[in-house]
């Protein structure tokens, strides 16, 4: 990787960890989830970077791929476990991350574990180390809390205006070869935790309000052909909500345009990820560079900090040093 795509990769990822650092003041019960995704944004933007996907808000037994509709009133409930997945790019080059919050003592440990385990896993990760090691390290990780991984979210590759790379990074323990973390390239952990219990899996809920291309279909209906132009312009092969379009096509139009496309499978929108078993979630997830000396995650806070604050340097020559927390 050269020393300019680094650069932006860490641009990317140092918006995102500035913006991450705020959500928990954001994330109070009685907030509009759309309040929450507004502020992530337009913070975002305000750092001179994109979003990459929409921001998701999953509460409580809600795992994964959930963003408000236009015009949608949810709130975050009293006592719940919320999970803002948020992700940047900076032309193209992306960073994605996670955290939860708990608004109740019930809650706390189920975080705590998330997060202990993606910092165990982040560190098995080398030039030439199996993929399959961190799904080993977490499940070692949540069996001293008596929790387990959700085994059917996993972490994943980056590449180049492409959230999700082909290289599927699992929670759990697995069998079969996956491959080894390779210099140079991009990942993302994320360990997804709930109760003990029968293994935990997620299955599909609702429309999750969160969009991509899914092909260049020729779309005959003018209108519709105008947004689907916009869409492949505006966001290429990244996901995005329909909210984000607001400014092209008054709502109601837009809304009925959006669905042609779907149903003419030129968009494809995902479905929000529910726990089977109804139990809540918590989620932790950083993005990293594999260097020769390790993860170099972009996605944690660089600061100047003293000597006994600093954790982790780039590959020589470049040496930045970034902060815990």
């Amino acid at each position: 990787m050269d020393d300019d795509t680094l650069e932006g990769y860490m641009k990317a990822g140092q918006a995102l960890a500035r913006t991450r650092e705020k959500v928990k003041q954001w994330v109070k019960p009685g907030v509009k989830f759309t309040d929450i995704v507004k502020l992530v944004e337009d913070d975002f933007i305000a750092s001179g970077v994109l979003p990459s996907f929409p921001t998701n808000v999953d509460v409580n037994e809600v795992a994964a791929h959930y963003t408000p509709t236009i015009g949608e009133e949810t709130t975050i409930p009293e006592d719940s476990v919320v999970k803002i997945d948020l992700g940047t790019h900076y032309n193209g080059l992306i960073a994605d991350s996670a955290v939860t919050v708990s608004l109740s003592d019930k809650y706390d440990d189920l975080v705590y574990a998330a997060e202990e385990a993606l910092e165990e896993a982040l560190k098995v990760v080398a030039p030439g180390v199996p993929i399959t090691e961190v799904g080993k390290r977490v499940e070692r990780v949540l069996k001293n809390y008596n929790y387990q991984a959700v085994s059917n979210l996993t972490g994943h590759s980056i590449e180049y205006f492409e959230l999700h790379g082909d290289v599927s990074i699992p929670n759990v323990q697995v069998n079969w070869d996956l491959g080894k973390f390779e210099e140079g390239k991009v990942y993302a952990i994320e360990p997804f935790v709930t109760f003990e219990g029968r293994p935990s899996k997620v299955v599909d809920w609702k429309p999750g309000g969160i969009y991509i291309v899914n092909k260049l279909r020729n779309v005959k209906d003018p209108k519709a052909k105008s947004l689907f132009d916009e869409i492949n312009r505006r966001f290429r092969t990244l996901p995005f909500a329909e909210r984000w379009l607001q400014d092209f096509m008054p709502s109601d139009e837009l809304h009925l345009n959006m669905e042609k496309l779907v149903k003419l499978k030129a968009l494809y929108e995902y479905p929000a990820l529910i726990e089977v078993g109804g139990r809540p979630v918590s989620q932790a997830e950083h993005t990293f560079v594999v260097t020769r000396d390790g993860a170099l995650v972009t996605t944690q806070r660089v600061c100047s900090c003293s000597l006994s604050q600093r954790v982790s340097i780039w590959p020589k020559p470049t040496q930045v040093l970034l902060c815990r927390g």
